[in-house]
């Protein structure tokens, strides 16, 4: 994890302070001093926190003495063997492999990159400015144009000091996010300030914007195997292979671990690769504990003891939701913050002061494995009773997931495909939008901000492009009610984790606790819930608004 920031000036030397403006408000993503570069018509700024080995290490921004392209990067390739060529690149850095592969393809290098990245790399040649994102959207990056510079950043707020930069909150926005309805996965909550949509590049050139995309998923890709077994083990292969390249090289690895399937098959997975590689103690398990969850915290502790890992409970149950509230809605810059929020960040800066340098998650596992758009493939081809077993099978005796269930089939059923991609079923189109779209990715930028806040990297293996595509090419029924975990580690995980979790009226009631705290007495969710977001939304403005 580290921090990004840059301008181009259209008609002018960029402005030293601009810049510095932008590196303050980035100080929480890296340590030490901050790299800066100035050229003639542009300046890059860069904040390191690095997780790699000592000798991979750059700084940054990185210059290339040939070319003169100069590069600021944020992430990890997972293709480096791929990628490199000439063998002195063999122990070089992330950044210099990237630099060296666009001097060598053009911006035809970004499709190449496989693994979570941002970067900004400004050809002073052609006075070109090139932003790319990865396709799930694990790091951010932010861009604004004003009447006389183009602007970037890790994080909006950054960008919001720069002199020029309007602050006008984007009412419409605020209103799609209250709602989940926003289907422009480039929009913030600023009217000036958009996001690089994930799998695309941004190309600034004599002042002009043009984007192009890096990645697109092949949905007309089919994978057949002789059976669910076959179907399982390859799935549990590549996860393995996304935990494995996700351990950090330096520090350890702190595992998210709720009790649930997902996060109990990454600290398995996370545990096993830490003991091949000979890494003591290089992934601990952290959880949440609360008095009112005694199921959760003994799965809890179950699934540490199989993967062995170390097992840290953090108490919970005595933090004031809406303690520090301003500063969560700074953090996270969302007017949105909810009440699980204040319980993640006791538990990320746990996993800080005991030395953790990335934070593993089992997040996106539902998003990516959970299939509740398959009945309605079946009831378009009229096999109404195939539909009706899908159904009852997604939470047995639980009616109201049921009724949730036979609801989201019918819009799905209903709701027309999009132009861009031709996706051969609904479940497929499901399975993108829910890993890919703009909820989804709001949501990963603000855990990733919250992580940053903490001084960890945030890491989610099942949002592995790798897995995505092979999740696309498979059955819908065999990913459905996660059985390509359940079953494909059954050896592995024990009893508690073999049949599908239907939540508990107590989680239920605890998750929903501090909500209800907002009206006193209320037991109206709905009204708690507005009442929340109307308060965080009047600190939000305060924050950020003009």
């Amino acid at each position: 994890m580290s921090g990004l920031c840059g301008l181009v000036a259209f008609d002018r030397e960029p402005r030293g302070p601009d810049l510095h403006a932008m590196l303050f408000m980035l100080s929480h993503r890296g340590v030490g001093d901050p790299g800066l570069w100035t050229g003639r018509r542009a300046a890059l700024g860069w904040w390191e926190r690095s997780t790699s080995e000592p000798e991979r290490r750059t700084v940054q921004p990185l210059r290339a003495s040939s070319t003169g392209h100069v590069l600021v990067f944020d992430g990890r390739l997972d293709n480096r063997d791929e990628l490199v060529e000439s063998p002195a690149l063999a122990r070089a850095g992330d950044a210099e492999i990237v630099l060296d592969l666009y001097a060598r393809r053009g911006p035809e290098a970004f499709d190449a990159l496989l693994g979570d990245f941002a970067l900004a790399l400004w050809n002073g040649e052609k006075e070109t400015l090139h932003l790319a994102r990865s396709p799930l959207g694990v790091r951010p990056l932010f861009w604004c144009i004003t009447r006389d510079q183009f602007l970037f950043a890790s994080e909006a707020k950054a960008i919001l000091p720069v002199h020029g930069v309007p602050r006008e909150l984007d009412a419409p926005s605020l209103r799609r996010k209250a709602h989940v309805r926003s289907r422009d996965c480039g929009e913030t909550f600023f009217k000036a300030i958009r996001r690089v949509v994930p799998g695309t590049r941004i190309e600034l050139r004599a002042g002009s914007v043009s984007v192009f995309p890096i990645w697109r998923p092949d949905v007309s890709r089919r994978i057949a195997k002789p059976d669910s077994r076959a179907y399982q083990e390859a799935f549990v292969r590549i996860l393995r292979e996304a935990v494995r390249c996700r351990l950090p090289a330096r520090g350890h690895a702190a595992v998210l671990l709720s009790g649930g399937v997902d996060s109990a098959a990454v600290s398995l997975m996370a545990g096993e690769a830490a003991r091949a590689a000979s890494w003591a103690n290089r992934a601990e398990a952290y959880t949440w504990v609360s008095d009112d969850l005694p199921e959760e915290q003994s799965a809890a502790r179950e699934a540490a003891a199989r993967a062995g890992a170390t097992h840290v409970e953090v108490r919970i149950d005595r933090l004031d939701p809406r303690a520090e509230l301003d500063q969560r809605v700074f953090e996270l810059e969302s007017p949105f913050v909810d009440a699980e929020c204040n319980w993640f960040r006791a538990l990320m800066r746990e996993a800080s002061q005991r030395g953790a340098t990335v934070l593993l998650s089992g997040l996106w596992g539902d998003e990516t494995m959970r299939c509740h758009a398959r009945p309605a493939d079946l009831l378009s081809t009229g096999r109404w009773s195939a539909a009706w077993g899908e159904l009852r099978g997604m939470v047995p005796g639980d009616f109201p997931n049921l009724w949730f269930g036979l609801e989201y089939s019918l819009r799905a059923l209903l709701r027309p495909d999009r132009p861009a991609l031709r996706f051969r079923t609904r479940a497929q189109r499901e399975l993108h939008e829910r890993a890919c779209g703009p909820h989804s990715v709001r949501r990963l930028e603000e855990w990733e901000r919250a992580a940053a806040w903490a001084g960890l990297e945030l890491r989610v293996p099942f949002l592995d492009r790798r897995l995505l595509d092979h999740l696309l090419a498979i059955p819908a029924e065999e990913r459905g009610g996660k059985r390509l975990l359940r079953e494909g580690l059954a050896g592995h995980l024990g009893e508690r984790w073999a049949s599908p979790k239907v939540a508990s009226e107590a989680r239920t009631d605890f998750l929903m606790g501090p909500f209800r705290q907002t009206e006193g007495r209320s037991r109206d969710t709905g009204r708690a819930f507005h009442h929340w977001d109307e308060h965080t939304l009047q600190l939000f403005r305060q924050a950020f608004g003009s």
